[in-house]
């Protein structure tokens, strides 16, 4: 059986404008675009796709956020619908990192469901 994500209600922020990172097993982390003053509204999304060869696994947070091997993990060749966590006015980041090798994974922000 095959999971479809319906992105049909998803209307990114900027025109599409997103982040991209290029994780290793150094967390590195980026600002959400979007989500520079926090979230927006509840129904506040980010769809993050992992383009590489291995797992990364991300996290969400202010601008000191690190992602750990106990993060969220998105497979190699996944994409998710997330909701960010409320940062309050701060900007919204997500960081990343492999367990070993490594991958980008993307991020874009948008009100939707």
């Amino acid at each position: 059986m095959v999971d479809l994500i319906n992105l049909q209600a998803f209307r990114p922020y900027g025109g599409g404008q997103g982040a991209r990172i290029s994780a290793t097993t150094a967390s590195l982390r980026a600002a959400i675009p979007g989500l520079e003053g926090g979230q927006q509204s509840p129904e506040s999304r980010v769809v993050v796709s992992n383009s590489g060869f291995v797992s990364v696994y991300v996290q969400f947070g202010n601008s000191e956020v690190t992602a750990t091997a106990a993060s969220y993990e998105i497979l190699a060749g996944d994409k998710e619908l997330l909701t960010p966590p409320d940062t309050g006015t701060q900007s919204t980041y997500m960081a990343a990192i492999t367990a070993s090798g490594e991958t980008t994974v993307n991020v874009c922000s948008a009100p939707g469901s």
